[in-house]
């Protein structure tokens, strides 16, 4: 979603249902299996001007989407709370020499306008992405056991639900190795 600066004076609440048609491209990079249902992002943005091309946007955005267990790849549907808190501004000047921006240590967190617009989905996507977790295990309420196959999460077996174990592609081989001893 693309606000142009002129369309506020100093405040602009938006609010995101999870239907905008730009957040297409933030639910693409979290499949739904199978007949699930696809989650929505839902949340609100403040922007608010602190100088006459600089913004403040700050925010809480929700989502749900579905990921893999790191211990079974299993599809799990993961509560997310992101919080936003963004400043964008001008693009800074390009060195034409060495044809690269010229940024200071306090803009590298920064977002920048595009033209005299601030594009939402680079942050919300951003947002939603920072806030996966590193390893994502579905666990009881004491943490010790998986939630999906039940295994003891300390142990170092890695769950599998509802598959049956495949044979082994050296079993002939190992057949080889038996009627020689």
């Amino acid at each position: 979603m693309k606000i142009k600066l002129k369309d506020f004076v100093e405040s602009l609440t938006v609010e995101i249902s999870g239907r905008e048609e730009w957040l297409t491209a933030i639910y693409q990079g979290f499949p739904v299996p199978g007949d699930q249902v696809p989650p929505i992002a839902a949340g609100s943005v403040t922007l608010r001007k602190l100088g006459y091309d600089v913004v403040q946007i700050t925010g809480v955005i929700t989502y749900e989407p579905f990921l893999q267990c790191s211990r079974c790849s299993d599809s799990i549907k993961w509560p997310l709370k992101a919080d936003i808190a963004a400043i964008c501004r001008p693009t800074p000047v390009v060195d034409s020499e060495k044809n690269v921006l010229d940024l200071r240590s306090e803009e590298l967190d920064d977002y920048f306008l595009q033209g005299d617009e601030i594009d939402l989905e680079p942050l919300i996507n951003d947002a939603i992405y920072t806030a996966l977790p590193s390893s994502i295990l579905k666990s009881s309420e004491d943490g010790k056991l998986c939630l999906i196959c039940g295994e003891d999460l300390s142990s170092t077996k890695v769950c599998s639900v509802g598959e049956t174990p495949k044979e082994s592609p050296f079993k002939d081989l190992q057949k080889l190795l038996d009627q020689k001893r």
